[in-house]
C-alpha cells in the first residue's frame, strides 16, 4: 500500500515550494535584467541576478527528484525502481513505470540532451565544483584594449593617491561594452562547458514544466488504473482550488 502521506509530503512541500521559488527567481532576473538591457549591470546587480540564477537552476533539478518520489511513493514501487539510487524521472528504474508517453517524451533525444548537458551538469558543477556565472560585460578587440589601458592606469592612481582621477577611471571602463545575457560554467582558463543565452533558457524550461504540471493534473496511468495524484495525497476539490490560489499558482 502506498504511503499518501509521503506523496503529499513530495508535491506540497516539495514541488509547490520549488514551484515559487522558481517563479520569483525568473521573475527577479527578468526585472533586474531584462532583454532589452542597453547597458552591462553594476555589480550589486549582476550578483543579485546569479543569486537568482543559482536558486533557479538547484529547483529546476529539485524539483523532478520531488515528482519522482511521489511517483514511487505513490505506486510503492521503490524496491522495484532498485531503492533510493533508481529513483529518478531519467533514471531507467522509474522512467519503465511512467505513463508511455511520458516515458517517451523524457527519453527524447533532445529531452535527455537538454537534463545530461545543460540541468545535470549546471547542477553538479553549482554544488559541487564552479557556480554558475554571467559576465560582467561583453568587449570588442578594440574595447578590450582601452579597458585594459585604464585598468594599468589604476593601479598608478591608487599609488598617487589621485582619488578624483581614479573615479573618472572607473567611470570610463563602466562605459565599455555591452551587456552579455550568456552564462556558462569557467570550469578552467581554457575549458568552459556549454554556455546558454539565459533568457531562452527560462523560457524552453517553463514549457517542460507547463508540460508536467499537466500531466499531474490529470493524473497517471497504470495497467487497468487511472488516478489522480493530487486527490490520492488526500487534497480534496477544495483543497486544491486552495493551493492554486496560493503560493504554487499566485500571480
Amino acid at each position: 500500500e502506498n504511503d499518501a502521506s509521503l506523496v503529499k509530503e513530495q508535491l506540497l512541500h516539495g514541488v509547490a515550494r520549488r514551484l515559487s521559488v522558481i517563479k520569483k527567481a525568473i521573475e527577479n532576473i527578468f526585472d533586474k535584467f531584462p532583454p532589452t538591457t542597453e547597458r552591462p549591470l553594476s555589480r550589486d546587480d549582476l550578483y543579485d541576478v546569479q543569486i537568482n540564477l543559482h536558486a533557479y537552476v538547484i529547483n529546476i533539478s529539485g524539483i523532478f527528484d520531488n515528482w519522482a518520489w511521489a511517483f514511487v511513493h505513490r505506486h510503492n514501487l521503490f524496491e522495484e525502481v532498485g531503492g533510493k539510487h533508481g529513483v529518478g524521472l531519467f533514471r531507467n528504474g522509474t522512467s519503465q513505470f511512467l505513463p508511455p508517453e511520458l516515458s517517451s517524451y523524457l527519453s527524447s533525444e533532445t529531452t535527455v540532451n537538454w537534463q545530461t548537458d545543460y540541468v545535470k551538469e549546471y547542477r553538479d558543477a553549482l554544488a559541487h565544483r564552479i557556480p554558475l556565472y554571467i559576465p560582467p560585460a561583453e568587449y570588442t578587440p578594440e574595447e578590450g584594449i582601452r579597458y585594459n589601458q585604464l585598468e594599468s592606469q589604476k593601479i598608478d592612481l591608487i599609488k598617487s593617491m589621485a582619488w578624483d582621477e581614479l573615479d573618472e577611471t572607473y567611470e570610463q571602463q563602466a562605459e565599455l561594452g555591452k551587456p552579455s545575457f550568456y552564462s556558462s560554467i569557467l570550469m578552467a582558463m581554457e575549458q568552459r562547458i556549454p554556455y546558454y543565452f539565459i533568457h531562452r533558457f527560462y523560457a524552453t524550461v517553463l514549457l517542460l514544466l507547463s508540460l508536467a504540471i499537466y500531466s499531474w493534473n490529470i493524473g497517471v496511468k497504470l495497467p487497468n488504473k487511472s488516478i489522480n495524484v493530487r486527490q490520492q495525497a488526500g487534497w480534496t476539490a477544495k483543497s486544491a482550488a486552495s493551493q492554486q490560489r496560493g503560493p504554487l499558482l499566485r500571480r
